[in-house]
């Protein structure tokens, strides 16, 4: 018997939907409002029978997995994970061996967590900084919040003395080696050193990674500092507080999206509990899939900095892609939402009530940026505005905002409508923006490889660019009576790498004499050795790499669908060998003790 009958065996759907919503008998089915969309009037149904639930309202459906999937915003292997914990069986997509390594890690990422949050207890200076930015002493025992020392070494002997070895260390992304010494040895050093950690949890609420922020200022490191990718930890996927955040943003039907850990923390100790954080992490599609399983509505919290207004512009056209409604909380300059929150709790209420559409926020920046010059507004407004009304998709949402621009601007309405006829909605031109970076990546031998566009796209996106700037940087060579790079060589790489290909970057480059330009404007002549060379080579095995990852992942989705649990277990185990080459190949070389 497969794990999935296992599962559905043991359990009742009717049982598992009851314990997220309330259900009321409807004859031999039952009935309550559906969890997955706001209604008055009760229009989704279970069936114990067919082991299925329905809403006649949205349209969701789907057996117990699926139920789990769409409320717990996990994926099938998170599904089954809750389901058989629940059924109190063992569910093992992997073998035994792997299954008990990733359960290592687990343990591994708990048994710091206690240690940070131990050494938290007799750093005062720590503890001082957390009160002086409003953190209560509740606040940092709900989150878990602890310290990690200044010491080189303190966490590293702390879990070798628990006997947990060097390579899982590595691998929990908690320690580093450094570069062989004189004498050919290296040694282990702790990845985070003096810094407030918050450990990121996973849907289910288990630590899985940790976000590192410094206490006391300095100009040579960075503010945050995250835990690498791992085995159980992916970045592009994972938000700061979802999984205490989900059952709000279902219940309020909106998620309020904000930039840091701080920011969050204090967001919930104030009540506003259907917050989640970015991580110091660029948005991604699969951030906002996630979020949007939840609820379609979304209220973008960042700081009101330049890089404030370019996050909201890159989210925005994501989160529109993806059908949601997208609306701007707009924090008073020189304010992140910590310092509002800390301040008054209640003005932080009123600034989310009275939040912005995106469009808008947008129109009224460039209002504030530009002044009264007609012109500069008109421009900007087609280049900056428009794309977004484009995307809206419905004529009423967009001729309310074609009134806002003609009366905030000065233009007739008539010739906003001309203009927006020609406009490219935000979400095409993203679209074809990636199609276009695809179409060089697709030069490097993507073909019978590749995984679905959805799952491909960074990859082709890096690699097409790292391979363009490999081609440009050897026709520019190539054209010096004296080169500073070996050109023959560098060649040759390329095309043990790409093989036919090669020639085709080659030839796209030559054909557009303003793409050698770019690079010798971006390299400069003292900035290309053959040590350039050499790291983009090592930057473009990776994506390779990466992109045989992706196309493994889209196995094992397809074998997750198919429930074949033999065929998962090799997929999840190549998957995990290619993901811990990329981890090791990513793992710098110049970090020392």
């Amino acid at each position: 018997m497969s794990s999935v009958d296992e599962i559905k065996s043991k359990l009742d759907i009717v049982d598992v939907v009851e314990s997220y919503v309330t259900l009321t008998s409807a004859g031999v089915n039952w009935k309550a409002r559906c969890p997955f969309h706001n209604e008055r009037t009760p229009s989704f149904s279970v069936s114990s029978e067919r082991q299925m639930y329905y809403c006649f309202g949205c349209g969701a459906g789907g057996d117990m997995i699926n139920f789990v999937e769409r409320i717990e915003g996990v994926d099938f292997y998170g599904a089954m994970k809750i389901l058989a914990e629940r059924a109190g069986i063992t569910f093992e997509p992997v073998t035994k061996k792997e299954h008990e390594a990733k359960d290592t890690l687990y343990e591994l990422l708990e048994v710091a967590c206690l240690y940070y949050c131990n050494q938290l207890n007799g750093a005062n200076a720590v503890r001082s900084y957390l009160k002086g930015r409003g953190v209560s002493d509740a606040s940092v025992s709900v989150w878990r919040l602890g310290y990690a020392p200044g010491e080189w070494r303190s966490l590293y002997e702390h879990l070798s003395a628990k006997g947990y070895s060097d390579e899982d260390m590595i691998t929990a992304g908690l320690v580093k080696r450094s570069n062989k010494t004189s004498s050919g040895t290296t040694r282990l050093y702790d990845t985070f050193r003096d810094r407030i950690m918050f450990p990121i949890n996973d849907p289910a609420g288990r630590a899985i990674a940790f976000s590192g922020r410094i206490f006391q200022e300095t100009d040579d490191a960075p503010k945050y500092l995250n835990s690498p990718d791992t085995p159980i930890f992916h970045k592009s996927n994972v938000l700061y507080g979802l999984d205490r955040a989900k059952q709000a943003i279902r219940q309020m039907d909106f998620t309020t999206l904000v930039e840091g850990q701080m920011d969050l923390v204090l967001s919930h100790q104030s009540g506003f509990q259907n917050t989640v954080a970015t991580s110091g992490t660029a948005i991604t599609q699969d951030h906002l899939k996630r979020l949007n399983r939840l609820s379609r509505k979304i209220m973008l919290a960042f700081d009101a900095d330049s890089a404030g207004v370019g996050a909201v512009q890159k989210s925005a056209g994501i989160a529109l892609a993806l059908g949601m409604d997208v609306k701007v909380a707009v924090t008073p300059e020189g304010d992140d939402p910590a310092d509002v929150l800390k301040r008054d709790p209640g003005e932080w209420k009123m600034i989310l009530s009275n939040a912005q559409p995106v469009v808008t926020y947008l129109l009224n920046h460039i209002i504030a940026e530009v002044g009264s010059d007609k012109r500069s507004l008109s421009r900007r407004v087609s280049t900056e505005v428009l794309p977004y009304i484009a995307a809206l998709p419905q004529s009423s949402e967009q001729s309310f905002f074609i009134e806002e621009v003609a009366k905030k601007v000065g233009i007739r309405e008539d010739a906003l409508w001309s203009d927006l006829k020609k406009t490219r909605p935000i979400t095409e031109s993203q679209r074809d923006t990636r199609a276009e970076q695809e179409q060089a990546g697709a030069a490097a031998g993507v073909g019978s490889d590749a995984a679905p566009q959805e799952s491909r796209a960074t990859t082709r996106n890096r690699l097409g660019i790292v391979a363009q700037d490999l081609a440009g940087l050897i026709l520019w060579q190539g054209a010096k009576e004296e080169s500073l790079i070996d050109v023959a060589s560098a060649r040759a790489k390329l095309e043990e790498r790409l093989g036919d290909d090669a020639q085709t970057f080659l030839d796209n480059v030559a054909d557009h004499p303003d793409a050698v330009f770019r690079i010798e404007q971006q390299y400069g002549e003292s900035n290309v050795t053959d040590r350039t060379v050499e790291e983009l080579f090592q930057e473009l095995d990776i994506e390779l790499l990466i992109q045989r990852r992706d196309r493994i992942r889209h196995e094992l989705q397809e074998a997750g669908r198919d429930r074949d649990d033999e065929r998962v277990a090799q997929k999840m185990k190549a998957y995990q060998e290619l993901q811990a080459q990329i981890d090791r190949m990513r793992q710098p070389d110049s970090e020392k003790t």
